[in-house]
């Protein structure tokens, strides 16, 4: 989990997570497809790289820097982790 985190302050202080979200914005504005784009690409992501819960933690950043209200990011975040991410939370184990 250090490492995710290491990596989320590294991108935030050189400024490329204001250009990840720049990116997400330029490709779709609608939330439903940048809540699929997030949880999808990241999630899976970083469920298999790190697990134990920090794919939710770090999308749910991306996505209150994309306008997301916390609460709503955390919460759709949950519910689309169930559905494709348990099935990878052992590779990071491994």
């Amino acid at each position: 989990m250090l490492n995710v985190v290491f990596m989320y302050h590294v991108t935030n202080d050189v400024g490329l997570f204001d250009v990840l979200e720049k990116n997400i914005t330029g490709i779709t504005t609608d939330r439903r497809r940048q809540l699929l784009m997030v949880s999808f690409c990241f999630g899976a992501f970083f469920e298999g790289a790190v697990g134990f819960g920090t794919p939710v933690a770090v999308s749910a950043a991306i996505m209150m820097g994309l306008g997301f209200k916390p609460l709503a990011a955390l919460i759709r975040l949950l519910v689309m982790a169930q559905a494709y991410i348990a099935p990878f939370a052992s590779l990071a184990v491994h």
